[in-house]
């Protein structure tokens, strides 16, 4: 029986398929409910599982293939949420006729979407230490550099750009884990 999978360019990638299955076993679950949280669609969330799978076999990797397997997935994610992004703004361009005033089913999906997210980084922002937190406000809301905080503030700008990593990575971590 043949233990490597076909690439689908005439030549074989040397991920064997008894990896792939047995990875398939033990972390498709996982990688749809990462799916599933994020795009809130069952069946997009499987597709984009699927095409994660597939990549994988296809790769010529070394090593631990299951960080390769999520780095896919958040590519994919990433890719899904770009095109959906891009889909929205070409419906939001057409001119609106006086029969659609009303938001379809799929608008109130995505506004409420829209909403649980902007919950989600407000309730990141106010846990954030307050210095933290009033530094990365006057940068992103008050369009200030760092070098105007660090002199308003007295601190170094390093310091500076500490503490808007720090909240970056707090919103990071806070969005994922919702």
């Amino acid at each position: 029986m043949n233990d490597i999978v076909p690439d689908g360019r005439g030549g074989r990638a040397p991920m064997p398929a008894a990896t792939i299955e047995a990875l398939y076993r033990h972390e498709s679950r996982r990688l749809l409910r990462f799916f599933s949280r994020r795009t809130r669609h069952e069946a997009e969330a499987q597709d984009l599982m699927h095409d994660a799978f597939l990549r994988l076999s296809r790769a010529s990797i070394e090593g631990d293939p299951l960080p390769y397997l999520f780095r896919i997935a958040r590519n994919l994610l990433l890719s899904s949420m770009r095109r959906h992004a891009r889909w929205r703004r070409l419906v939001t361009d057409v001119p609106v006729d006086e029969g659609s005033l009303f938001a379809s089913p799929a608008e109130q999906s995505l506004n409420l979407e829209a909403e649980d997210v902007k919950r989600q980084y407000q309730r990141v922002i106010d846990q954030l230490p307050e210095k933290t937190r009033r530094i990365y406000l006057m940068h992103r809301l008050g369009g200030r550099t760092y070098i105007e905080i660090a002199q308003e503030m007295d601190l170094s700008v390093k310091a500076i750009e500490y503490h808007i990593s720090a909240a970056l990575k707090a919103l990071v971590r806070g969005v994922d884990q919702a």
